[in-house]
């Protein structure tokens, strides 16, 4: 077993008890053991944690504008697509909002977050609800039905 000696505790220690090196030749270390490095990281970010969140906010503006972007694109493609579904989707939502129709629990599972599955769009109100895995498998199992509906499980 090889042995080392960290450059900031001075305590001889195991290379398995110091980071490898990415950017080195196979098989080098670190020349700080894991134990400095965690609390030098611990240290630093507690020194800097005012510049740190301002940094990660930074960042996650920018993505979120790019992200959001990317969805409205998603969004406009789909309804291009799909504006029967579309145009049955926003009748069933405008319904909920009215209170002239009630969301339903799933009809196979009993799952109380229920979407609104259409057996055919140019009846929008006359829905069959179901949870978004039992939605998905109807789909799965029966394509006939047709359907633009890509869920996730």
């Amino acid at each position: 077993m090889q042995f080392k000696t960290c450059r900031n505790c001075s305590v001889k220690k195991s290379v398995t008890d110091f980071y490898q090196m990415g950017n080195a030749a196979a098989g080098a270390r670190d020349c700080i053991c894991k134990e400095c490095v965690k609390a030098y990281q611990k240290q630093r970010a507690l020194l800097k944690q005012d510049e740190i969140s301002a940094a990660n906010k930074s960042y996650n503006q920018v993505r979120n504008l790019t992200h959001r972007e990317t969805l409205r694109e998603q969004t406009r493609k789909w309804r291009a697509e799909h504006p029967r579904a579309y145009k049955a989707q926003t009748a069933v939502g405008n319904a909920i909002r009215d209170r002239k129709l009630q969301r339903g629990v799933c009809q196979l599972c009993a799952n109380p977050k229920a979407q609104a599955h259409h057996k055919d769009y140019d009846r929008p109100l006359d829905v069959v609800w179901l949870c978004s895995r039992c939605h998905l498998r109807i789909h799965a199992v029966f394509p006939e039905l047709g359907g633009h509906y890509r869920g996730r499980e």
